[in-house]
């Protein structure tokens, strides 16, 4: 808001504003305009104004980014905030001011993130210096609008980040007046609002900021605790006290969920915060503790449901396990017993709240223990034995069963229950009693029956240990029942939900125990009251449900019912739908069923009896009334007449729980029996009970698979009545040959009304209505769908079972029946894939539904009554079956349906495996075809499915069609033809699921089949596509290891590929041979020109690589000239086979000969070379060049001829460039020729606009790039070739770094520069590029900058006319003054610019960088006569302060004074990121001179002083003198500036002038570093170690500059303080030990024994320790230190003690500093070891390997890789070392055994490789492991520390982890090949090592380590690697086969796998080949693959070792061909 002020002022000045005139782009409004306007005292205030307007404007959309542009030409807003600097300014300028850093602050913290740094110099420059013009303008003399101005920057400075806010909170003054009266003032305009809605919202905001800080752990106060708060030591200090100290919890409800959050994220809290509760949770009658009850419960109902279980990584002891899992599970002992004596408690309330909070915890006990059991704790348990897990999963239950209250104090509070409503007198009330609950006793019996339910469920026993507590609970609720009246609308829920509590109680018992035949006082037994229930609640949908469930259940649990228990299902459902007023239907019920759990063994006996009779019916065919039930010998006779088909499904791989069988054995329950019985009596006749009967038959009858039984039950008792059309209805399934009366129709009514129209087809004959009745079929509820289906599945059975009468009306019936089971399955597979939720039943009456839903409106009440319904209903809900379950029901019926599996395939009384013509005519039967065919038709429908589970369905219809392929040979296959083609689309289905080994049986027998079933007119039948599949998918189920197939099946499926040409026939074979080699043993010379005339030249390789006899043929072939016409196609086959003969000059004549026939036939080919691009063209080339390493062709007669075919032809393509570029390599005769050529081939290339081959160019490029730099002579190019080539490639490929790098070297070897582009054109040229000034000033293409640097000073070193002062400020632009190769070279092209009398005086002092950049912009714009020079303290400013920094600590000891000097910056023991001092130290000198004014503190504190005297440590004398020349001047200075701390300074400058005896002394760095230090110290006297070191410089005159400043007393201190002061001086050493001139200085004052024997002392903390380790790393980078240490000091001893007392936590640091203490001893020893004695001593090289091995067992997953990968390094390289010295030791005559590893190094090594092949990324959990720092001198130190860091962790996040996966297993590799695993004792130390007989652990460790080592060198391109991999393991295979492995199956199947790896490395090999990486290694290919074949005949000697075995192994010994091998693996498989 402006003020009138401001308007004012707007109105004065508008005297200097412009004429108004249309805006235009250059009329906005910048920040050159802005600086500029600054400046000038009259416009100062209206630029602030204009920037506010601009950057609001932008905000907007309009304009130009103006804050952007300031940000970024002004790193520290150093114009803004000098205004500050100027007095007091009035509160209108602040106000301005003030905006203007607002709006930059409110952008950084926007969109401008990147400039951060700008805004806390903002922050720390007004805090710092500004402090009173905020403080008065908040004064309350001010208007508002000024003070909501400073407001709003504070605000914006807070929001800049953490460490902004952290400084202004600390620093801000709140007892300033000004801030004082603010919290009084208040805004007069806004309207009152209600007090009580402004704390709301104040509370709330509040609490918004507490929950995000007590649980996150990324921002929050809390720290992940491992132990979960069972260390017994609270790791989160804050979050305790401050939990601890909050009052008025229970009161608040914000508190309670604060509390509640910081809880459940911090669950080891739990035990040191619910303490604070003791007190409170006491039980009494009080609102109160009924509070605090509900607190406590909502704590524990809160925490996780996965009981942080995924939080748990690291492996716990068993009970530390148990406890770990009970935290979120009990409260603590004290409190928790407290709690549970409420269940003593007279008050009903009390004891009905305690029963809350003990269900809240047995309920999370239940899901606690289902995790346990499931996959969700499957990670956990991976960590722990089985016997373990176990014991953890018992030992919880046993410590909550001791901590829970006992089931006697349950039933005590049942006792004081039922005995209060049996007492009628009522009670007063207490004025206490007045404020509970009111709690009514049926709600009080439903929660006692909850919590007992869930002690059932985890202690069955608990209840049926003591019968008479079952007694109790059954009176209790029958008294209830009889007694207890409610208001209306809750009278049924009351009465029913404790009987059905009740019922669950039963359930879970032994209901056999339970009293059934014992009769109330009303005379009803237990039966009749469960069934009551039933009709009670039948007009409630949801109730009547779970009623029904609760009494399944409650009977299964007798254990009578276990083979029927969905027949319960159907007595319960049948009884609740029939109507009945009076109980005779409940009578005649209960009766039966308690008759039966009674006494059910003779009626068991009766079902036996029955079955018999129904199988003896079905086989015999005679009348069931002349057949006799009770006789024992016609049962027997019955079962040994069973038609085969019958007794097959007994016959078959079965389970003992398969419901297929048992619904055989068992088909229905004697429960039928009992109710015949009862029926014959007339007590029990009624028409109620016999309809109920009848409908209940039917049903029943529609649920067998075999009715004939209960049709016999049925005929046996006719004097039994029941509705006559239900018996003539199961009459008709007596004998499906003869014709039955049937009934028009039945006359009663089953469960589902589909069923009745499906049985009125039946019975009718014919399907009439199908559309009509498909259509219903989507009616069918749920439960009633295995019903239909059976019912379905039970008249096809029948119908196929008939004779040929009306054969086609009842098929067309069995194809109807199949349509509506197809139709089920659609319907429900539609479900799923919509993922539709289950539906109600269907079929009930509006009635029914208008009451479920009432029901269900109840049960969804949420006002506040005695008993929540919907919760209280919930644990007792049924959950419905999913639509998963159902189709996989559907499918398991019909699949596994007897009837269907015998007619499928059907073939009666199978003898032997072939097909007879009395078998095709079974086949061609039409009850056969049929089931065939629909069956089929059926399975096809699951084809996309998901069939898990499932595979039991179709393994008997695969062994089916097995079983018919396998003798199909002798039959005409026009006969089987069609049935095999109705098979053939359903097998994709029906082998989906097969196990591996029945996938291979089937492939095999696939494939034996004859052809013409496999191929159709060149046409692949569906079950080839099955075989493919089959093959496809068995090679992806065994992963690695071996297809076990015999050689036939591979011959046949390539059979079928000389056949036809199918893509999916060649990729299935392609894949074959790639990853089972072997396999190709078997096959034909006829493929291999099937292959060529295919084109499928990969496979054709696979042949002729592994199969010699193909090999041969192809020789044969090609030099018989068979493959002429193909040459072109078949190149790259002919180069694979060139390069499996050899391609080297020492080859035999035979292949010299061969490689001749192919020179002579590809002669043509070659002379076309240059016209051939692509593959082909890459083939040819390496055809070529192969042949000239083979001294086929001569090299020399090849480039002559190719040179002048190129420069006929032009050079147009990329293998013709490669093939100049090879053959020109050791040449210099054509280089000219050559390079005219590449000249003219970019030339002409990049002139063409379009169609330019980007890859091409680039590629001639590169060749044209290598042949310069090999060049040493002077070139020479004709006419006006090189003008137009430069010309060309400056314009179009000037982001190219090769165009530079070319070009400098044509100016540097060309002589006769050709005039037409003179060099200072050239010159002109570049600089004018569009591109130039981008790339120069980083904005482009960085990568290019430094080669176009390099042009550049060739350019004026070779034309100094070329330089022009105008160039200078580009140059300025560009550098960036650091000691990169870049900036080196712009600082010599300055230095050549000056030196060639370019006046630059105009640019001092000189900026550099964007500074530069931006300040001659602003030249430009304004015109030199305005623009003043840049300042010193632009210059100042412009020197960044981390660099410098860095610069001072890693100074350039060895950089000469010369800027025409390039050195390296490793030379100069510096980085090249790092200030040059050849710049910086003149730029100082300049700056420094007499006639400027400095800034003397600002100079110290940017750290310019601190550098110049880090340079007195330089070697150089002239830098040093520089540097003494600069600091004279910062001196004089000094002298005359005013600032508080000069005397300080100037009196460092007077003691270091006076401690320097001879001029121009070198100074040690530890000297330097000490005085950078002070220096900056001493501005900072807030700092305690200020008086330190103010009180040491003043103890003498002089400084020992040969002296370690003040080391014991820092080190030894004895202050309060003396942590930071050691870690002051030992971060001085650190940073002072640069050179040995600095370890003499530290071995005066004894340091490094010092912090040796410090290190592992007891007073040594862990910042120090880590400070040492850091210190001996940086010596160890010095050779003759790192000599001393280990001489003088036992370096390497001391590490190896170090290591074994630390924790993994230092693994990082210890590996740095054996890894370069190793490193630099070792020197240059290597490349010298042909002297044999530069070696290491033994001792010390042993000694190291000790310490890295140790190091290695302290390996943790935390550690990085880079050090994991230096370590593995090191290691290797010490081994190498020693093996070398035990060769030179023996050459010198001693006796010295080469090292070796030991077993336990070797596990180590491998549990490393484990561990980093499965690492990842752990959750960003701050651990609780907190770590001391030390803080340096200033926040600046702690900062780049952490930067640097950041940028290590960055760098191992970039690595790819594949790349260091692969890095790290091949190293192991290397290390393990010096392992010896059968020695007596292997370890380095052990000089003398004796051979033992193989132990069984050393052939375990052995075997473990060969598969490992062959499993990585699958993917090494290393072939000597792989070769010496070989010969070791081919070594140690020796030893295993001497071990008797037969006899060991786990180590039988161990060398099995590893003969699966060696197996594929064929495959490895034969990529060698492929991909030419083979050249020149050919003979070691071969002693590869020779050392494969030596190993697996070995091993198969170990596996077979019958003499059959051995004598051919022995035969095959001398040809170590991958043939006889080939031949061994089968003999072995099929053996």
């Amino acid at each position: 808001m402006k003020d009138k002020t401001l308007n004012k002022r707007k109105s004065d000045s508008t005297v200097i504003k412009s004429p108004k005139k249309k805006k235009t782009e250059k009329d906005e409004y910048t920040e050159v305009h802005f600086k500029v306007e600054l400046k000038d005292p009259i416009t100062t205030f209206l630029a602030l104004d204009k920037f506010h307007d601009a950057a609001d404007k932008f905000l907007e959309g309009e304009g130009y980014d103006i804050v952007a542009g300031y940000c970024r030409s002004s790193e520290e807003c150093t114009e803004i905030l000098q205004l500050l600097e100027g007095g007091k300014r009035k509160p209108s300028e602040l106000q301005l001011i003030f905006e203007a850093l607002e709006c930059i602050l409110i952008r950084l913290v926007d969109d401008l993130s990147k400039y951060q740094s700008v805004g806390h110099t903002i922050v720390k420059k007004i805090w710092g210096s500004h402090t009173g013009s905020l403080y008065s303008s908040l004064s309350q003399r001010n208007k508002a609008s000024q003070i909501k101005t400073t407001l709003k920057l504070l605000s914006a400075m807070t929001m800049l980040g953490e460490t902004s806010a952290r400084a202004i909170l600390t620093q801000i003054d709140f007892s300033n007046p000004n801030i004082q009266l603010l919290y009084g003032r208040r805004d007069r305009k806004v309207e009152e609002t209600d007090n009580s809605e402004e704390k709301q919202m104040a509370a709330e905001m509040v609490h918004q900021i507490l929950l995000e800080l007590c649980t996150t752990y990324k921002y929050g106060i809390i720290f992940f605790d491992k132990s979960f708060g069972t260390s017994q030591k609270s790791q989160n200090h804050v979050i305790t006290a401050f939990l601890t100290s909050l009052t008025k919890v229970i009161e608040t409800p914000l508190i309670q969920e604060l509390v509640v959050a910081s809880l459940v994220a911090s669950p080891d809290q739990l035990q040191y915060y619910l303490p604070s509760l003791h007190s409170s949770v006491t039980p009494r009658v009080s609102k109160k503790w009924i509070t605090t009850m509900d607190f406590l419960m909502k704590i524990y109902s809160c925490q996780p449901e996965n009981f942080s279980l995924t939080k748990i990584r690291e492996v716990m002891p068993v009970r530390k396990m148990m406890r770990v899992l009970q935290t979120t599970l009990l409260p603590p002992s004290h409190i928790f017993h407290s709690v549970i004596q409420g269940l003593k408690h007279k008050d009903l309330a009390v004891r009905h709240v305690v029963l809350d909070f003990l269900k809240i915890v047995l309920q999370r006990l239940t899901v606690l223990l289902k995790l346990l059991s499931g996959p969700a704790g499957s990670t956990l348990m991976s960590l722990y034995s089985p016997e373990d897990w176990k014991n953890i999963i018992e030992g919880v239950k046993e410590d909550i069963s001791k901590a829970i209250p006992d089931v006697p104090s349950l039933f005590q509070c049942w006792d004081k229950l039922v005995t209060q409503m049996k007492d009628k007198e009522p009670k007063l009330e207490e004025e206490a009693s007045l404020e509970m609950p009111m709690i009514s006793e049926p709600s009080h019996m439903i929660r006692l029956e909850q919590v007992l339910s869930l002690y059932q469920e985890v202690f069955p026993s608990c209840l049926t240990d003591n019968p008479a507590n079952i007694s109790k609970i059954m009176e209790g609720v029958r008294y209830l029942t009889e007694q207890h009246v409610q208001s209306e609308d809750q009278k049924d829920l009351d009465e029913y939900l404790p009987q059905l509590y009740l019922l669950k109680l039963l359930s879970g018992a032994d209901s056999r125990k339970l009293p059934w035949v014992k009769e109330s006082q009303e005379g009803h037994t237990l039966m009749y009251l469960l069934l009551s229930m039933v009709k009670k609640v039948k007009d409630k949908t949801q109730l009547v449900k779970t009623t029904q469930h609760l009494i399944c259940q409650f009977l299964i649990s007798t254990g009578l019912f276990d083979f029927n228990k969905d027949e319960l299902s159907l007595w319960i459902r049948h009884y609740t739908r029939h109507e009945c007023e009076t109980d005779e239907l409940t009578k005649f019920l209960s009766k039966v069923f308690t008759t039966y759990v009674s006494n059910p063994y003779p009626y068991s006996d009766k079902v036996n009896d029955y079955v018999s009779e129904g199988m003896s019916l079905e086989s015999s065919g005679s009348d069931v009334d002349t057949l006799s039930i009770g006789t024992t010998d016609s049962n027997i006779d019955a079962l040994l007449e069973m038609e085969e088909e019958d007794i097959n499904e007994q016959n078959t791989d079965i389970r003992e729980d398969d419901p297929v069988m048992n619904q055989i054995r068992f088909p229905f329950s004697p429960l039928i029996i009992v109710a015949y019985d009862l029926l014959g009596h007339k007590d029990h006749q009624s028409p109620v009970t016999t309809d109920y009967i009848s409908s209940l038959l039917v049903d029943l009858l529609h649920c067998q698979l075999n009715p004939l039984p209960l049709v016999s039950l049925l005929q046996s008792h006719e004097d039994v009545t029941i509705d006559k059309t239900v018996m003539l209805y199961f009459k008709s399934f007596i004998d499906p040959g003869k014709a039955q009366k049937l009934p028009k129709q039945l006359s009663v009514i089953p469960l589902t009304t589909v069923s009745i129209s499906l049985a009125n087809i039946y019975i009718a004959g014919k399907a009439t209505n199908q559309q009509t009745v498909l259509s219903t079929m989507s009616s069918v509820a749920p439960e009633d769908v295995s019903i239909v289906t059976k019912q379905l599945m039970l008249y096809t059975s029948h119908l196929l079972k008939a004779g040929s009468k009306d054969d086609i009306s009842r098929f067309k019936m069995v194809k109807f029946f199949f349509k509506c089971l197809e139709e089920m399955v659609k319907l429900y597979t539609d479900k799923m894939e919509k993922q539709e939720p289950m539906e109600t039943n269907q079929n009930e009456s509006p009635d029914q539904k208008e009451e479920s839903d009432k029901t269900s409106q109840i049960m969804e009440d949420d006002s506040e009554k005695d008993i929540s319904c919907s919760k209280e209903f919930k644990q007792l809900s049924v959950s419905d079956i999913s639509n998963e379950d159902i189709f996989k029901e559907i499918v398991v019926t019909v699949l596994r349906h007897p009837t269907i599996l015998n007619w499928f395939l059907f073939v009666k009384n199978e003898t032997g495996s072939s097909v007879t013509s009395d078998t095709v005519k079974m086949l061609m039967t039409p009850q056969s075809q049929l089931v065939t065919t629909c069956t089929c038709s059926f399975v096809q429908l699951l084809e996309e499915k998901d069939l898990k589970n499932l595979e039991h369905c179709f393994v008997e219809y695969v062994s089916k069609l097995q079983t018919l392929l396998c003798g199909i040979q002798n039959v005409e296959m026009s006969k089987l033809s069609t049935i095999i083609k109705d098979v053939q689309d359903s097998l994709p289905v029906l082998t989906k699921t097969l196990p591996i080994e029945k996938n291979r049986s089937l492939l095999e027998t696939i494939l034996k089949i004859p052809s013409s079933f496999l191929i159709n007119d060149d046409q692949l039948t569906n079950l080839s596509y099955v075989a493919i599949e089959l093959f496809l998918k068995l090679m992806i189920d065994t992963g690695d290891r071996l297809l076990k197939l015999n050689s036939q099946c591979t011959k046949s499926l390539f059979d079928l590929l000389l056949k036809t040409s199918d893509e999916k026939l060649m990729a299935c074979c392609d894949a074959i041979l790639q990853r089972q080699p072997h396999l190709s043993m078997g096959l034909e010379k006829i493929v291999l020109d099937s292959l060529i005339n295919s084109n499928s030249i990969t496979m054709a390789e696979n042949l002729i690589l592994h199969n010699h006899l193909i090999a041969d043929y192809f020789r044969e072939s090609l030099q018989k000239g068979k493959y002429d016409k193909h040459l072109e196609r078949i190149t790259s086959l002919v180069l694979f086979f060139v390069r499996k003969v050899g391609n080297n000059t020492h080859l035999a004549e035979d292949k010299k000969a061969l490689l001749k026939v192919v020179c002579k036939k590809y002669k043509l080919l070659m002379d076309r070379v240059y016209s051939m691009s692509g593959n082909q063209g890459d083939c040819l080339v390496e055809l070529i060049i192969s042949l000239v390493n083979s001294e086929v062709l001569d090299k020399q007669k090849v480039l002559s001829n190719q040179i002048t075919l190129a420069g006929s032809h032009g050079i147009n393509n990329l293998p013709f460039v490669k093939l100049l570029q090879y053959l020109n390599e050791e040449s210099t005769d054509n280089q000219m020729q050559l390079l005219k050529l590449y000249v003219k081939t970019v030339t002409e290339a990049q002139s063409k606009k379009e169609n330019l081959d980007k890859v091409f160019v680039d590629c001639v490029m590169e060749k044209l790039d290598d042949l310069l730099q090999r060049n040493g002579e002077e070139l020479e190019l004709e006419g006006k070739a090189l003008p137009k080539f430069l010309k060309v490639v400056l314009k179009s490929r000037f982001s190219d770094k090769r165009t530079f790098k070319i070009i400098s070297k044509l100016v540097e070897h060309i002589s006769d520069w050709p005039e037409e582009l003179p060099l200072t054109t050239l010159f002109q040229m570049v600089m004018s590029h569009s591109l130039f000034l981008p790339i120069m000033f980083n904005e482009k293409h960085q990568d290019v900058k430094g080669d176009l640097t390099i042009l550049l000073l060739c350019l004026i070193e070779c034309d100094s006319s070329c330089c022009s002062v105008q160039h200078f400020g580009i140059l300025l632009g560009s550098y960036m003054a650091t000691l990169s190769d870049t900036d080196q070279r712009l600082l010599k092209l300055m230095y050549l610019y000056e030196k060639n009398e370019c006046v630059i005086s105009e640019y001092r002092p000189y900026l550099w960088g964007p500074k530069a950049v931006e300040h001659h912009s602003v030249q430009k714009t304004i015109g030199p006569s305005l623009m003043k020079k840049a300042s010193i303290d632009q210059v100042i400013e412009n020197l960044d302060q981390a660099t410098l920094h860095k610069s001072i600590l890693n100074f350039p000891l060895r950089r000469k004074l010369q800027a025409y000097t390039l050195q390296d910056s490793t030379e100069c023991k510096s980085s090249p990121d790092i200030y040059d001092p050849c710049f910086i130290l003149p730029l100082f000198s300049h700056i420094l001179s007499p006639d400027q004014l400095i800034d003397c503190r600002k100079f110290i504190e940017r750290g310019c002083l601190g550098y110049i005297l880090a340079a007195l440590s330089c070697h150089d004398s002239t830098m040093r003198g520089a540097a003494y020349f600069v600091l004279d001047n910062f001196v004089h200075h000094l002298e005359g500036s005013r600032f508080p701390e000069k005397d300080q300074i100037l009196y460092v400058m007077v003691l270091l002038r006076n401690s320097i005896e001879k001029p121009n002394v070198k100074l040690p760095c530890i000297i330097t570093v000490f005085l950078t230090k002070t220096v900056r110290l001493l501005l900072k006297a807030e700092q305690h170690m200020y008086q330190m070191i103010n009180s040491f410089l003043y103890l003498k005159p002089t400084l020992d500059i040969y002296n370690v400043p003040e080391f014991y007393k820092l080190f030894n201190s004895s202050t309060l303080e003396f942590k930071e002061e050691r870690g002051w001086i030992l971060s001085l050493l650190l940073d002072g030990l640069r050179e040995t001139a600095d370890y003499r200085v530290f071995e005066k004052r004894y340091t490094f024994k010092l912090l040796l024997s410090f290190f592992d002392t007891a007073i040594s903390d862990s910042s120090s320790q880590g400070l040492v380790l850091k210190i001996l790393n940086r010596a160890c980078q010095e050779k003759t230190v790192a000599l001393d240490l280990t001489r003088n000091h036992g370096i390497v001893t001391w590490l190896i003690n170090a290591i074994n007392t630390n924790d993994s936590k230092r693994f990082d640091i210890f590996t740095e500093i054996l890894s370069g203490l190793w490193t630099i001893l070792l020197g240059d020893k290597k490349e010298k070891s042909d002297n044999k004695t530069r070696f290491l001593p033994t001792a010390f090289s042993r000694e190291m390997f000790t310490a890295c091995i140790d190091l290695l067992r302290k390996f943790s997953i935390e550690s990085s890789v880079e050090s994991v990968i230096k370590l593995l390094e090191t290691i290797l390289s010490i081994l190498q070392h020693l093996q070398f010295t035990c060769d030179q030791l023996k050459g010198q005559g001693y006796t010295y055994i080469a090292p070796s590893l030991s077993c336990s190094d070797v596990k180590a090594l491998s549990q490393l490789t484990n561990s980093f092949s499965s690492k990842s990324l752990p959750e960003e959990l701050p651990t609780t492991d907190h770590k001391t720092v030390v803080k340096g001198d200033d926040e600046e130190d702690v900062d780049q520390s952490r930067d640097f860091q950041d940028h290590g962790e960055n760098e191992i996040q970039d690595q790819s982890t594949e790349s260091v996966s692969k890095n790290l297993s091949f190293l192991t590799l290397k290390i393990l090949l010096f392992w010896n695993p059968f020695c007596g004792k292997s370890s380095v130390s052990q000089i003398f090592t004796v051979p033992l007989k193989p132990s069984s652990d050393q052939c375990q460790n052995c075997l473990d380590v060969c598969t490992m080592i062959i499993a990585e060198i699958k993917h090494c391109e290393d072939m000597d690697l792989i070769l010496k991999t070989l010969q070791w393991i081919r070594k140690n295979v020796e030893h295993l086969i001497n071990a008797d492995l037969i006899k060991d199956d786990c180590k039988k199947a161990k060398l099995e796998h590893m003969t699966d790896g060696l197996v594929q490395l064929y495959g490895i090999i034969n990529n060698f080949y492929r991909n030419g990486k083979c050249l020149g290694q050919g003979q070691k290919l071969e002693n590869a693959t020779q050392s494969i074949n030596s190993i697996l005949l070995s091993m198969s000697k170990a596996v077979n070792n019958d003499a059959e075995h051995v004598s051919l192994t022995e035969s095959v010994a001398k040809d170590h061909s991958t043939e006889a091998v080939a031949m061994l693996l089968k003999s072995h498989f099929t053996s």
